[in-house]
């Protein structure tokens, strides 16, 4: 894909083929994609396009804008073709200016069988990761494996002599870059300084990053500290083994470290405890409900299953809108 911001380039044909639904019955095959297409290219080509991922760095609010601007782009197609609008119906195939010949940009390098491979027999849910730091999550495998030397041999900030991190290419171009405080997302894109706030914080979670914060000395020496590296046997492996990390921390005392963490916590292939998940939730709401609040809502939660019916939830939910 040329590397550039997924989220937005194939956000709002997903969202189309999921809200076809609503036009189904009413317009030919292939209308709703080609018109969420026809809407895509138009942003695209506007005021709100998708730019390679490394200028995203400086562009922090255009980043964020992404998720919601593909979902609604799905949504305006779907709600086209439910009124009769027609589009592209070959835009996945057609070997001119059709989608996969477009950002493969070449005649064979795409699997278009992958389309529809599964449909109605295999769902994402339980492959959509949950993220328990505040930043992307090509660093969430860095931050475990720190987090697990340290369980092992407590080290602090001050402790550290050099940190080398040991990753794909992928890992390596999209958050190994050299840090420049050049805006928030710039920070939570960034390994290095991703890593220095794990270890001056405790934590990497929303309360870490502030404006202030972006450009703090401290935070700048350490994560001055921190190198990735590729390792040609990482990459080798493949996609699904992008953020596969080898992490070796040097300590001032002469101590060496190493961890290696395949994939990260929340994600399919190492889904996080109960507690993880329910830890994650008190942090979020805690910041506007009262503590007993939030484990009342979240034991309703865990134990969703078990209720007769979900007014028990509702009556929770009732009481915190009213504060």
């Amino acid at each position: 894909m040329r590397k550039l911001h997924t989220t937005y380039l194939v956000g709002a044909l997903l969202g189309a083929c999921c809200l076809q639904l609503l036009a189904q019955d009413a317009q030919p095959a292939g209308g709703g994609r080609g018109a969420a297409e026809m809407w895509w290219v138009n942003k695209t080509r506007g005021g709100v396009y998708n730019p390679p991922m490394r200028p995203l760095w400086k562009l922090s609010d255009l980043k964020r804008m992404h998720a919601g601007r593909s979902a609604q782009s799905g949504l305006y197609g779907a709600l086209l073709a439910e009124r009769g609008f027609t589009g592209i119906t070959d835009v996945f195939e057609s070997p001119y200016g059709g989608f996969c010949t477009t950002f493969s940009r070449s005649q064979d390098r795409f699997n278009r069988a992958e389309l529809t491979a599964g449909l109605g027999e295999r769902f994402e849910t339980m492959r959509i990761s949950l993220k328990f730091y505040s930043c992307v999550g090509t660093n969430h495998t860095t931050l475990d494996a720190i987090r697990l030397m340290q369980a092992r041999h407590p080290f602090g900030p001050d402790d550290v002599e050099r940190i080398i991190v040991r990753c794909s290419q992928a890992t390596l171009e999209h958050a190994g870059w050299t840090y420049r405080p050049e805006g928030m997302t710039s920070a939570q894109l960034n390994l290095s300084y991703c890593v220095a706030v794990l270890l001056l914080e405790g934590d990497v979670f929303v309360d870490q990053f502030s404006e202030a914060a972006l450009a703090d000395p401290r935070r700048l020496a350490l994560a001055a500290k921190v190198e990735a590296r590729e390792d040609p046997a990482i990459t080798a492996r493949g996609s699904k083994s992008r953020h596969t990390v080898h992490v070796t921390v040097l300590l001032t005392d002469g101590t060496t470290l190493e961890e290696t963490v395949e994939t990260p916590r929340g994600s399919e292939r190492h889904f996080p405890e109960p507690s993880d998940v329910t830890a994650k939730f008190a942090k979020l709401a805690g910041r506007i409900l009262p503590r007993q609040q939030v484990e009342h809502l979240a034991e309703t939660v865990l134990e969703l299953d078990k209720l007769p019916d979900v007014r028990a939830l509702l009556q929770i939910l009732a009481q915190t809108a009213t504060r």
